[in-house]
């Protein structure tokens, strides 16, 4: 059990006023085991995690970002790593993680202390316009948080005329997630797609000396981590 916070601040664009701190409970049990005389260790842990008045920043009018309080969320999720020496040349490792990372509460403009009322359906088109309308709903995924990570490796050592070689192949699969929080931004940007990558390598070392060959990205996958605009819907 953990709790922590970040202090409020100002906005470089005194348009937008000054944001509120942030506050998080984190909630975590793990383990770390070990089977079949040490050959499998496998370790993991289960977390949830409250976050309250959390501050979120955007790229506001003239490219400024901006910081404002979105409200309540939440994450909760497990994340797992496991690693299999087969024999004492050729191992297995690999790791993963499952996270919900919500909104569990609506998020909207100047949503913070001093902006208590947030509805729970407006888009901005009420007329005339509510003074802070919604921006993101309630369950709105939080950006940059995939739901699904796992990779995979597999390494192999040997002996080469003295030399200690190796060969090794991963594996990465990130799922699909959301540049941005704000309803309008994801609908402007898109969603970021799920990719797969594979990496392989060969080396050897032999006292001082070391060579290394690798391919990064064999299938040429066009993973994306980020998107953005330059000014978002509030410019």
């Amino acid at each position: 059990y953990s709790t922590g916070f970040r202090p409020g601040g100002v906005n470089r664009n005194g348009n937008f006023g000054p944001y509120g701190a942030d506050f998080l409970t984190n909630y975590e049990v793990g383990w770390k085991t070990s089977w079949f005389g040490n050959s499998v260790r496998w370790n993991g842990a289960i977390f949830d995690e409250d976050w309250r008045n959390f501050q979120f920043s955007f790229l506001g009018p003239n490219s400024l970002t901006i910081v404002q309080n979105a409200g309540q969320a939440n994450a909760k999720g497990v994340e797992s790593d496991v690693t299999w020496r087969v024999t004492p040349q050729f191992t297995l490792t690999g790791s993963g993680a499952y996270t919900e990372a919500k909104l569990t509460s609506p998020y909207c403009k100047f949503n913070d202390a001093s902006h208590a009322v947030c509805p729970e359906a407006d888009s901005g088109q009420t007329n005339p316009p509510l003074p802070n309308p919604l921006k993101a709903p309630k369950g709105a995924q939080l950006p940059i948080t995939p739901k699904v990570k796992v990779n995979a490796t597999a390494r192999y050592t040997f002996d080469l005329m003295g030399w200690n070689a190796h060969a090794q192949g991963a594996v990465i699969y990130q799922d699909r997630s959301f540049p941005a929080l704000k309803t309008s931004d994801v609908a402007a940007l898109g969603v970021m797609p799920s990719y797969t990558t594979v990496d392989l390598s060969a080396g050897a070392e032999k006292g001082t000396l070391s060579l290394e060959l690798f391919v990064k990205n064999l299938l040429d996958s066009n993973g994306q981590v980020t998107r953005y605009s330059p000014c978002g819907g509030d410019c």
